[in-house]
């Protein structure tokens, strides 16, 4: 476990589990790297990649500035470049969900030679709609009063029962520094995003959508933009993140499918 500084002075911690080709995994708002032992991932990949895990900043032990600027997307795909190359690490995988996701579309454009494949899970390469914007306005009512009250929501409107979480993620939830994803959430609402770029990205990309979330009909149009992807919508689940057992076959089966152009090995 250790740290990179970024581009702006920022620590940025991560580790390294796992053997294989590096492969990235980007989190999302409100979640730790953690998050990816808890649901199953890290179980579910690292015997075929070194799985490369991040706290984005603003969340678990990277610094959490309160400006929203800090979060610009540049300045999140720097974070992932500062970290490869102080593991030395030239060409890696990327699979990022939510703002992970759009932050691996970004840093594919910044250095597509340096980004093998990409899965992209519940995010798109497009600025954010008006709908996006009006849909977390509660989110951040609720977290300028505090974590707390946003954990208490999210009890309320049943996102824990109808997607349950270890009661770790919940301390680690309650222990989130509000302001720091309050502005990281409004940094997201400025993104621009890079479809201007789809065309440049040659590497294979899976973009992941639940069927009842918002961003299925734009993950669906970018895989048709894109000169290599595949695209996938799941059917029961929304945005939010879901346990391995449901998203890993799908990676699987895109890895599989692009082993000789990813070089992936192929397990066994």
């Amino acid at each position: 476990m250790s740290f990179a500084i970024s581009s702006d002075g920022a620590r940025i911690f991560y580790t390294s589990v796992g053997q294989g080709e590096p492969l990235v995994l980007a989190h999302g708002t409100t979640h730790t790297w953690e998050s990816w032992g808890d649901l199953g991932y890290i179980d579910g990949l690292k015997d075929r990649f070194q799985l490369i895990l991040l706290d984005s900043r603003g969340h678990g032990q990277s610094d959490k500035p309160h400006a929203a600027d800090a979060y610009a997307m540049t300045q999140q795909s720097d974070d992932v470049l500062a970290v490869v190359d102080q593991l030395g690490i030239d060409r890696f995988h990327f699979f990022g969900y939510s703002i992970g996701a759009v932050c691996g579309f970004h840093l594919a454009v910044r250095a597509p030679d340096r980004v093998q494949s990409l899965i992209a899970y519940g995010g798109d390469p497009y600025a954010p709609t008006s709908g996006y914007k009006q849909s977390i306005e509660q989110d951040l009512d609720v977290l300028r009063r505090g974590v707390r009250d946003w954990v208490d929501l999210m009890e309320e409107i049943g996102v824990f029962k109808q997607y349950p979480v270890p009661n770790e993620r919940k301390e680690r939830l309650l222990a989130s520094d509000g302001e720091a994803l309050v502005a990281s959430i409004l940094a997201s609402t400025e993104d621009t995003g890079v479809s201007a770029d789809l065309e440049r990205l040659t590497m294979p990309c899976l973009l992941i959508a639940g069927q009842q979330a918002g961003g299925n009909d734009l993950a669906r149009h970018a895989a048709h933009e894109l000169p290599v992807a595949d695209f996938v919508s799941i059917d029961g689940i929304g945005h939010a993140m879901v346990h391995a057992r449901v998203i890993l076959p799908y990676v699987n089966a895109f890895y599989e499918r692009f082993a000789v152009v990813t070089g992936v090995t192929r397990p066994g």
